[in-house]
């Protein structure tokens, strides 16, 4: 993993520890692994499944989890970095979430490794895990964050069997469900991400267009541009309509895709992570249709917001 993990464990280096010996006499590596994979998905066991995979083909190389459910785990990251703590490998998030660590100088740069991953990762997705010229993280996952996952027979009930094509028959669709008793949007914002992900990534492309963060970044658009004061005034009047659960900022994400599966609320907004629990492993998955967000504003409506959610990097040792 990493060459493991970019050392040799030799003594004096923080790479990794000797436990004993392995098979043949060679000395046994053991490295800390920090995660946030401990929700009920495929992905995540898919990366446990990858993780044992490495151990029994390395079986001189014992990787030790710490699995950090996903609303606690930047902040356990961001305190051990404080304490220049960190694990072996973490998982990581590109941009801003990256600075604080790579400032610190708490991150081995990969550079001399990426001829591993040649064809087999774009560019664009490396280069939120790129600072000043150093590859410092190699994103795992590349998804769709904004799918509209519904239950179909609670359209039908107020008059809809299919999803709504425009904004304004979509508001028409959520006044319909609330006037019938039913939720609308099923919504756990306790981890911070999901309206910042799910919701404003694809309201500023329907608004603002594909490239209006860039433009902040490149200091030629502002978050107080029409066109984006647009976008978080859906937000506003989502919100206002009683179109989320009323618990929606003390729920996390999971306990919010569990009332959409129990059929407390019409929607859910969410990544394509989640549809095999929601639809493909869900025995009564068929009643669950998806969508994306519809049009609105001058955005194409056929895009999704697909972003490398996190990635993986070293300690610097």
């Amino acid at each position: 993993m990493f060459i493991t993990a970019c050392g040799q464990a030799n003594e004096g280096t923080d790479a990794g520890s000797a436990a004993g010996e392995g098979s043949g006499g060679a000395e046994t590596v053991t490295l800390t692994l920090m995660h946030p994979w401990t929700s009920p998905n495929v992905d995540n066991e898919v990366y446990k499944a990858r993780i044992a995979a490495f151990e029994e083909q390395h079986p001189n190389i014992k990787i030790e989890q710490d699995g950090v459910a996903a609303a606690q785990y930047k902040t356990k990251l961001f305190t051990q970095a404080a304490g220049n703590s960190l694990a072996d490998i973490n998982v990581l998030w590109p941009g801003a979430d990256l600075d604080p660590l790579v400032d610190g100088d708490l991150l081995m740069p990969l550079n001399d490794y990426m001829d591993n991953w040649n064809g087999l990762v774009r560019e664009d997705a490396l280069a939120g895990f790129n600072k000043n010229g150093n590859q410092y993280g190699v994103p795992t996952k590349q998804n769709f964050v904004d799918i509209i996952y519904y239950n179909k027979e609670m359209f039908a009930q107020v008059g809809y069997d299919e999803f709504p094509a425009t904004y304004d028959e979509w508001i028409d669709l959520i006044k319909k469900l609330k006037e019938a008793g039913i939720t609308p949007i099923s919504l756990g914002n306790k981890e911070k991400w999901p309206l910042q992900s799910s919701y404003m990534s694809t309201l500023a492309q329907r608004f603002a267009g594909s490239d209006f963060l860039q433009k902040v970044v490149d200091g030629e658009a502002s978050f107080t541009d029409e066109r984006f004061v647009q976008a978080v005034a859906v937000i506003d009047e989502l919100t206002k309509l009683g179109a989320f659960n009323v618990d929606a900022n003390n729920m996390d994400s999971v306990q919010a895709q569990d009332y959409l599966i129990q059929e407390k609320a019409a929607m859910h907004i969410t990544s394509a992570t989640v549809d095999g629990r929601v639809r493909i492993n869900n025995e009564e998955g068929d009643k669950f249709g998806i969508a994306l967000f519809p049009k609105m504003g001058e955005g194409d409506p056929k895009v999704a917001a697909g972003v490398p959610q996190f990635g993986i990097g070293i300690k610097k040792g």
